[in-house]
């Protein structure tokens, strides 16, 4: 119902997409960063928007954000639900200088959640350039160590086969799911789509990445 996208090359980019898309609508960031901007799509007959809550977050933070974190709030139309939706891509690489700036990422999202959106259901999801079954625990140590409020929904895929891992060509996982404790009890299901199994081309035509999936109960 609701998909966030990062890599994207601009306003126009989603908006011919979403002209393929029948029933859907398509958002580009409020503060792009070129051709690595970030974006929603949502299905028009399950989603609606809050508009109000729509804006990036942390967009003078280069350091720990190359691409400013998009926040939206969504409705889910038939139950009625308000979720709040924080896309991010953090900085890509393994030296020293990029470990560091993605710990500071994960500690200013905390930051920015417990003080802004407590007691709101919240998921954070995108690319995360990082594992988080071992270095992931210390490079997002700020997130994973307050475990009575966040969870990395995604984490029994990170522990598991490499064959089902987001990112297949290292292979590693790095795209994650996280929630917080007002969703520990709703998720049903967390997956790793392997869209190259229907499309061979889908790697070469679309993204070296695959989608990390949540279904709510």
């Amino acid at each position: 119902d609701v998909i966030a996208l990062q890599e994207i090359s601009s306003k126009g980019a989603v908006a011919n997409l979403v002209r393929k898309l029948k029933g859907w609508t398509g958002l580009f960031t409020t503060s792009p960063s070129g051709t690595m901007s970030l974006a929603y799509l949502y299905k028009n007959s399950e989603i609606e928007l809050v508009d109000s809550e729509t804006e990036a977050i942390y967009t003078s933070d280069n350091y720990a954000f190359p691409r400013p974190p998009f926040k939206i709030k969504v409705r889910h139309k038939p139950s009625g639900r308000e979720v709040y939706l924080i896309n991010v891509h953090l900085k890509a690489m393994s030296d020293a200088t990029s470990q560091s700036r993605r710990r500071d990422a994960a500690s200013k999202l905390k930051k920015y959640i417990d003080e802004n959106l407590d007691k709101e259901p919240v998921v954070v999801l995108g690319d995360f350039n990082d594992k988080i079954s071992t270095s992931g625990s210390q490079m997002f140590s700020a997130l994973y160590n307050d475990k009575v409020n966040y969870r990395f929904a995604d984490m029994h895929i990170a522990m598991g086969s490499s064959t089902n891992f987001s990112y297949p060509s290292w292979p590693s996982h790095i795209d994650h799911i996280l929630i917080t404790n007002e969703l520990f009890e709703d998720v049903d299901t967390v997956m790793v789509y392997k869209p190259e199994v229907c499309a061979p081309d889908y790697r070469e035509e679309a993204t070296d990445h695959r989608p990390v999936v949540m279904f709510f109960k």
